[in-house]
């Protein structure tokens, strides 16, 4: 079996990867209908990609990220270039959509100010903005369901997205989701979960949402922090949210200037002990990660509130492996559970005072 993976992978970057239509899924009267595909699909001429679609190397990271082991070395490539146009084309239609709306909104009395929603706005302009967040969100909904990394679920009989776990994973057989159908992988379907989730949104009150490096902390004192930190390197965050950063910037750029700035999703600090980042040197990985955790506990513990519990929900259950990298240890064989352990000691400090009115 080694020999065979490493032999289909060899042969797989070198170009030799190709792809044949095996069946056309059609909602019958009683269900799904699986038909053979007749010469005309087969011959079905492709569209040719689009060349505003987004584009960047895969990160080469096979334990996240599987396809550039088999010549899939791109993001266009793990798609077709059928399901590149549609990204592309509600992609675009987001910016007529906000005009749109902001003109309605202007008509139906919102204040016409020019106020963006990024600057603290609540006008006509600041509305159409947040209309326009919600559909770029609905073109990622779109993106993760139109891969050609999307398998096919026989018990559901649908098409199951792409990020089916956390990792980008190489797959034999896709299935290709229609967009204008009513079927999973829709856009009506991706709307309408963007539609319920407005819906349950609290209303009472203002929110504010920002993005900060917690090692750095800020002007804000009294916080009460409650947090769910990364572990060492189960789940590499910033290199699978360039999939769906990469959509959103093109849709939303000018809304949101100061979160898309970059064309990809800052690596440098962020907190994950990732060998290939520092030239597969594990020691390094884990330094970084344990001092750069170590240095937001304690800033975390200087901005919280005292009256409060800084609270952290650490759900890491199987045992860590020193083999692996992923152990936080002391350097003994084989495997210890050593999470709690080195989380614990991260956050280690002085006692925190105790406010007066909870003294005895």
């Amino acid at each position: 079996m080694p020999f065979l993976a490493s032999h289909v992978q060899s042969q797989a970057r070198l170009g030799l990867l190709g792809e044949r239509l095996m069946a056309v899924v059609c909602q019958g009267p009683r269900g799904r209908v699986y038909l053979s595909p007749t010469a005309e699909h087969e011959s079905a001429k492709p569209l040719s990609l689009d060349p505003s679609a987004p584009d960047y190397d895969l990160p080469k990271n096979p334990r996240w990220v599987s396809p550039p082991s088999f010549g899939l070395t791109r993001l266009q490539q793990l798609f077709t270039p059928r399901q590149l146009t549609a990204l592309t084309t509600f992609r675009d239609l987001i910016a007529r959509c906000r005009t749109e709306v902001r003109r309605d909104a202007e008509q139906a009395g919102l204040a016409a100010d020019g106020v963006r929603l990024n600057d603290g706005g609540s006008g006509a302009a600041a509305y159409a903005d947040a209309v326009a967040t919600y559909m770029a969100l609905a073109v990622d909904k779109l993106a993760d369901y139109g891969s050609a990394t999307c398998s096919w679920h026989s018990g559901r009989e649908t098409t199951r997205n792409t990020f089916a776990r956390q990792a980008l994973p190489m797959v034999w057989d896709y299935a290709e989701a229609n967009p204008f159908s009513d079927s999973t992988g829709n856009w009506a379907g991706a709307v309408d979960w963007i539609v319920k989730a407005v819906a349950a949104a609290p209303t009472a009150g203002l929110g504010k949402v920002a993005q900060a490096d917690a090692t750095v902390g800020g002007p804000d004192r009294g916080l009460v922090v409650s947090t769910d930190p990364p572990y060492y390197d189960n789940i590499g965050y910033a290199d699978l949210a360039d999939y769906f950063y990469v959509w959103l910037r093109r849709s939303l750029r000018d809304v949101y200037p100061d979160l898309f700035g970059t064309l990809l999703t800052p690596k440098a600090p962020e907190l994950v002990a990732t060998p290939y980042r520092f030239a597969g040197g594990r020691a390094e990985a884990k330094t970084h990660f344990e001092g750069g955790l170590h240095q937001a506990f304690v800033r975390l513990r200087a901005e919280s509130d005292p009256a409060y519990p800084l609270t952290v929900y650490y759900a890491f259950k199987q045992a860590d492996s020193e083999e692996d990298g992923e152990s936080g240890g002391d350097g003994g064989n084989g495997t210890a559970s050593t999470g709690w352990e080195t989380m614990l000691a991260l956050g280690r400090g002085p006692p925190c005072p105790v406010p007066a009115r909870y003294r005895p």
